[in-house]
């Protein structure tokens, strides 16, 4: 009875954090994109037209998207990922504090 009662006055931030994590990346990544697609404005022309029907698009693809994400999109969201993983060993810590407690008093 003691342990429901523990459980509902600190229940755990861990899912609500993870989820505003989440969405925080994906409106992040989204705004990046966003943000390059308008920067390109090139008009496909037939030498550039010839050009991709000659190239690995898969490969070319995968270069860009790594190269998109390592240069914009990893220093923005570094700092977010730290806090977060901050908060998770804050949460982990005090779990593993509350059953060595309830242990000690068995």
């Amino acid at each position: 009875m003691e342990e429901s009662t523990t459980t509902r006055e600190n229940p755990p931030a861990l899912t609500a954090g993870a989820i505003i994590a989440s969405a925080v990346l994906a409106a992040l990544v989204a705004f990046f994109l966003r943000r390059a697609m308008r920067s390109e404005q090139e008009t496909p022309t037939p030498r550039i037209l010839e050009q991709l029907s000659e190239v690995d698009l898969r490969e070319r693809a995968r270069a860009a998207t790594g190269e998109f994400l390592r240069s914009y999109v990893g220093p923005e969201v570094r700092p977010i990922l730290l806090s977060v993983i901050r908060d998770v060993h804050e949460y982990v810590d005090r779990g593993f504090q509350r059953a060595e407690q309830s242990i000690k008093e068995i």
